[in-house]
C-alpha cells in the first residue's frame, strides 16, 4: 500500500502548512505594510464601484416604489 492517509487528512495537512507559511509572512514587516496598502486599495475600489453602480440602482428602486 502506497499511502495510508485519507484525502481529508492530506487536505488538512496542506491547509495547516499554508496557514503556518502565512503566519510567518505576517511577521515580516515589509509584507505586512504591503498587505495593509493592498487592503486599503481594495476597499477604496469597492467603495468606488458601489458608488457608481449600486447607488443609482438603489435610487431607481426607491423612486419606483415611492420611498424617500
Amino acid at each position: 500500500m502506497v499511502g495510508t492517509h485519507s484525502s481529508v487528512e492530506v487536505i488538512e495537512d496542506t491547509l495547516h502548512d499554508i496557514d503556518l507559511g502565512f503566519n510567518k509572512l505576517q511577521t515580516n514587516f515589509p509584507f505586512f505594510i504591503c498587505e495593509i496598502i493592498f487592503s486599503g486599495y481594495l476597499l477604496l475600489n469597492l467603495a468606488l464601484i458601489a458608488e457608481k453602480f449600486l447607488m443609482p440602482s438603489l435610487m431607481n428602486i426607491s423612486k419606483r416604489y415611492g420611498m424617500s
